[in-house]
């Protein structure tokens, strides 16, 4: 079961409880949770429409608002090299930008909407380091007030997160903070890490 695929499980179960099924502090999430989460995933790119659609797509902010999370995003200049701005076609598939760059228009989109919950699913798996680096600089400064859940395999990309949850086949290995997971060397979470930093030396060196 993919990573993904067991997060929507438990999500939805958890939508689908009633209230007196769970805790009274918990119920609020339970029904608040369709209005609040918002997921980035690779690639959601909308056809036949403009920049401000991609960003917009309910129109319910002003320009300046756009400009603003285009700023964030690293976005603004981009956009104001077509003399249309934010009026711009997008391309099929959004073939006029680079894969980094159409992540970080669904990064925008998703600040914009200042969800509560943001669920970033593989949102860096097929960009460039300094991509992603710039994705996840912004995430860290742009997301203080909202709970962020990253489904992703690259070890950067997780290893400064508040809380880590491994999972294998669906089946929870472990969960808890990176720094306890890695003081311990039998966990899964630490295999992973030193692996992930065997390969980084073995590359470098060539």
């Amino acid at each position: 079961m993919a990573a993904m695929e067991w997060l929507c499980v438990q999500i939805n179960f958890l939508f689908n409880l009633s209230r007196s099924a769970i805790d009274p502090s918990l119920a609020g999430l339970a029904a608040t949770y369709g209005l609040n989460l918002n997921v980035l995933q690779a690639w959601v790119i909308w056809n036949l429409c403009n920049v401000e659609n991609n960003i917009d797509p309910l129109q319910q902010h002003t320009d300046l608002d756009i400009w603003q999370v285009l700023g964030k995003c690293h976005l603004a200049e981009i956009v104001q090299q077509d003399c249309r701005f934010l009026d711009a076609p997008v391309a099929e598939d959004g073939e006029n930008w680079s894969k980094g760059q159409r992540q970080l228009v669904c990064l925008s989109r998703a600040l914009l909407q200042k969800k509560k919950i943001l669920v970033l699913d593989e949102a860096t798996a097929s960009v460039d380091t300094a991509t992603d680096n710039v994705i996840q600089k912004t995430i860290r400064e742009e997301t203080s007030d909202c709970t962020v859940i990253t489904v992703a395999h690259r070890i950067p990309t997780v290893i400064d997160s508040d809380l880590v949850l491994v999972l294998d086949e669906g089946r929870i290995l472990e969960y808890d903070s990176p720094a306890r997971l890695l003081d311990d060397s039998s966990s899964a979470f630490c295999n992973l890490v030193s692996e992930f930093l065997r390969r980084s030396t073995k590359a470098n060196q060539f």
